[in-house]
């Protein structure tokens, strides 16, 4: 476990691999929900650097073994906590246990990732409108891609390859099919690929940095998303009406863990483009880590309903 000075200046990347191991303990024997939400709402009041300090203390004192890991749980939800006007512990320490289906896999316990760590994969609901392009193309990757066959739609990408070496759209599904099979290299290969000859595709910035992530280089992730957001606050400057521009500079801040400011660019993505299914699930996803079920569940609903009548008109072209 690293403990980290309050105050102290740290790169991105080492804010991210703090939270990361962070949230490792804070998982371990089901400590996962101890002041979840009670955190968010205490930083919300300004109390962040109090809490902040209160934290590297007590993740010294671990380090010295003055306390005991479950004993820092306790004290980091008393802490969380206190100065809190009328908020019980009871209230604030049960997180709903049913992420949107978006989320990637839960964390241990079966409840969703703290909001300060590692941030859930995009799932396959996100990714239905990159793929979705090349159905019409290649009928039977759709087949092979509902029924769960990635090494049936690998072979079928791997053919549309072979005549078009540089299609991106090929390129993306490909590295996508082999994401899902956690060949990770492969699919960091063909993201890379894809990043440079479509530089304004979100996904690609995306789906390279969680695949990096997932292959444990977090530093390298960090940097790809921090390319991101260079380049889409670049572009939104000259294009601020641009759904799809707005939407990669929410998927780069989504990636850094810059989790209010995606969520207010993803609420700019559904205000410009009305059908931009992936901001509404986006969005509720964070919205439901942050604590606001209702308005999470309207948007993911809204974000899916969508993506159905999408799928229904683009199906049998």
């Amino acid at each position: 476990m690293v403990c980290t000075q309050p105050g102290q200046n740290l790169s991105s990347e080492q804010k991210v691999a703090i939270n990361l191991q962070v949230s490792q303990i804070l998982t371990v024997g089901g400590g996962f929900d101890i002041g979840a939400k009670a955190a968010k709402e205490a930083k919300a009041t300004g109390r962040a650097e109090e809490i902040d300090i209160w934290t590297f203390k007590l993740c010294e004192a671990v380090g010295l073994n003055i306390i005991e890991k479950k004993d820092y749980r306790e004290f980091l939800r008393l802490v969380i906590l206190g100065g809190i006007p009328g908020q019980q512990a009871s209230a604030a320490s049960s997180p709903p246990t049913e992420p949107p289906a978006d989320a990637g896999a839960p964390a241990a316990g079966g409840n969703s990732p703290m909001l300060d760590g590692p941030r859930p994969a995009s799932g396959d609901r996100l990714l239905d409108s990159e793929l979705r392009p090349l159905y019409a193309r290649v009928p039977s990757l759709r087949d092979a891609v509902e029924a769960k066959d990635y090494s049936l739609a690998q072979y079928f990408l791997e053919a549309g390859r072979k005549k078009n070496a540089n299609d991106p759209d090929i390129l993306f599904a490909l590295g996508e099919m082999y994401f899902r099979t956690k060949k990770y290299e492969k699919a960091k290969e063909l993201f890379s690929r894809v990043k440079k000859l479509q530089p304004g595709r979100a996904m690609a910035y995306t789906r390279l940095g969680e695949a990096l992530e997932k292959g444990g280089d977090v530093q390298k992730a960090v940097q790809i998303y921090e390319g991101a957001l260079k380049h889409f606050e670049g572009a939104v400057k000259k294009n601020p009406d641009d759904a799809t521009l707005l939407f990669g500079l929410a998927e780069a801040q989504y990636g850094l863990r810059q989790w209010i400011e995606a969520s207010r660019s993803y609420g700019k993505v559904t205000q410009k483009d009305p059908a931009f299914s992936r901001a509404y699930l986006r969005q509720g996803w964070i919205l439901y880590d942050l604590g606001d079920l209702d308005r999470a569940h309207s948007l993911y609903q809204k974000g899916l309903g969508l993506q159905k009548a999408q799928s229904k008109k683009k199906k049998g072209t």
